[in-house]
């Protein structure tokens, strides 16, 4: 493994660094108007960047990289495949709020392009962002040195693998089997075999995986097709949601730490997959100037803004406040 070499490169953005107030949470779109948009959903501020022209890459995902609550500023990241006289890299293209309209490069050499799995989103945690490759190495991207390795393939996985095989999945999951996440501050890997569902967590120190629960398997429907998959809560061990068949309502299991099992707490309606979870953030989006975005460009982003709206729950800060406000009032 080794790290990979840096370059500059300059996009034709033009925006104003006009910054707002704090931002709820960040949301990276793309869509068909090449670009993508940053948004604030509750101040409706955004930010187009317009793609990189480099036709010769194949883009494969984009990140967004937020340090709350230790930053203002915020971070996207693309990946994408190269070849170059038969050599195989992967590009990462960096593009930070502190800088705007500079993107830069970072190429990582590798042997073999993997799929990067659909249903599990990059994760970012202590300064590097992590995507997971369907063999269950990772791609590791460090946003402050600039330096990119691959952490190889648990050696877990082949032992579950020869012991007790592969599964096949259902179609609407489109064949994720694997999951990586953040739980409890550590870097989480989910894998679902025929007989268990094997939780991974990764030691930076020793850049090794261990194993840390071993479950039997209550993701899998009546046909043997896997119908849960994960939920990450940085605070929490890694829940699951697990649809009950032949409805579309979900089981939530949590983990309970008094008897270390896995236990159904709740019934949710019907969710769509992958589900997301989003987290408070300081970041500030860098308004981009109205002389600069397209009629139809405002319209997908009303659009966008309204349909994740209905995600924010209102007024929840104020009575916490008021609710300690009053205790200490009271003490």
């Amino acid at each position: 493994m080794r790290n990979g070499n840096r370059e500059e490169e300059r996009s034709g953005l033009s925006a104003s660094v006009e910054m707002p107030d704090d931002i709820f949470m960040d949301i990276i779109s793309r869509w068909p108007l090449k670009c993508y948009c940053v948004f604030n959903p509750l101040t409706g501020e955004h930010q187009l960047i317009p793609y990189l022209n480099s036709p010769r890459n194949e883009l494969k995902k984009t990140g967004l990289v937020v340090d709350y609550p230790n930053s203002d500023q915020y971070k996207l990241v693309t990946i994408s495949n190269i070849v170059e006289n038969s050599n195989l890299f992967y590009k990462f293209h960096l593009f930070s709020s502190e800088q705007s309209g500079l993107w830069r490069e970072i190429q990582l050499r590798t042997n073999s392009f993997i799929s990067l799995p659909y249903g599990s989103p990059p994760v970012y945690l202590h300064d590097s962002l992590y995507f997971l490759r369907s063999d269950g190495s990772v791609l590791a991207l460090d946003t402050k040195k600039e330096e990119a390795v691959l952490i190889d393939r648990p050696e877990f996985i082949d032992h579950f693998v020869l012991s007790y095989g592969k599964i096949l999945t259902s179609r609407d999951m489109s064949g994720s089997d694997i999951w990586l996440g953040r739980a409890k501050d550590l870097l989480t890997l989910v894998c679902i075999f025929r007989k268990y569902i094997v939780i991974g967590t990764y030691d930076r120190t020793s850049s090794c995986w261990r194993v840390s629960h071993t479950l039997d398997n209550f993701v899998l429907g009546p046909d043997g097709n896997i119908i849960g998959f994960p939920v990450w809560i940085d605070s929490k061990q890694v829940s699951f949601l697990v649809r009950r068949p032949p409805t579309q309502h979900h089981d939530l299991y949590e983990y309970d730490t008094n008897i270390n099992v896995y236990k159904n707490v709740a019934v949710l309606d019907t969710v769509d997959y992958p589900m997301y979870c989003f987290h408070p953030t300081l970041a500030c989006v860098h308004k981009t100037s109205s002389n600069y975005v397209t009629t139809a460009q405002q319209a997908y982003i009303a659009e966008k803004l309204d349909n994740i709206r209905r995600f924010i729950i209102e007024g929840t800060n104020t009575s916490e406040e008021e609710a300690a406000a009053a205790g200490e009032g009271g003490g």
